[in-house]
């Protein structure tokens, strides 16, 4: 078993540095330009305009742009929340930000995330959406996040009817996913700038 759980992660392992050579090769021009198409496809989902709290990741280094996703929704009046990552505890928590700009700070891994005096936690029980970063997804829904398997345990824990919606580039969806059934949390859609995917829940 531990033979096969240690072969699962290396293949995960080699799919996500492939995929994430060829997200990075991705110009910034040609990311900005299809964020703007992937947040247009997201502020027409029903299940993003139902949503009166929202769980968003911030964007770093080669992702899908979420910095003018984030601000957007405040404007609109959405309540969002953004992760702080607990090493120690190996957990995120997310954070009600109120302001994009002035609310977040570098932290973990150089990756932005609510300043230290912010201490507003956003409980399971109250999200209405939750957006999933990752660097490989497939058709099913399957991901394969960085390696850390903090969104995992956090999805573990949410409400199954909540909707998981991952923000990827077509070119990190691949025709099939290497899955730990125990433990890998798949999405429910997906979206890039060419299309939405739903998952099959039957």
């Amino acid at each position: 078993m531990m033979d096969f759980i240690k072969d699962i992660k290396n293949k995960k392992k080699v799919l996500r540095n492939k995929i994430i050579v060829l997200r990075d090769s991705l110009s910034l021009e040609d990311r900005e330009e299809k964020s703007k198409i992937i947040k247009r496809h997201l502020f027409k989902l029903p299940e993003f305009a139902k949503a009166k709290i929202i769980l968003f990741f911030v964007s770093f280094r080669s992702e899908v742009l979420t910095e003018n996703m984030i601000k957007e929704s405040l404007i609109q009046g959405k309540i969002i929340g953004v992760p702080r990552t607990d090493i120690k505890n190996k957990k995120i928590v997310f954070l009600r930000i109120n302001n994009f700009d002035i609310d977040l700070q570098k932290g973990v891994y150089g990756i932005p995330e609510p300043k230290k005096n912010i201490s507003n936690i956003i409980r399971q029980e109250y999200v209405g959406l939750i957006i999933v970063p990752g660097s490989v997804f497939d058709e099913k829904g399957n991901r394969v996040g960085y390696g850390g398997g903090f969104y995992d345990r956090y999805l573990s824990f949410l409400d199954k009817k909540v909707p998981k919606v991952a923000l990827a580039f077509d070119l990190q969806i691949v025709t099939s996913v290497p899955v730990l059934t125990a433990w890998d949390r798949p999405v429910d859609i997906i979206i890039t700038e060419k299309r939405i995917i739903r998952r099959n829940k039957d």
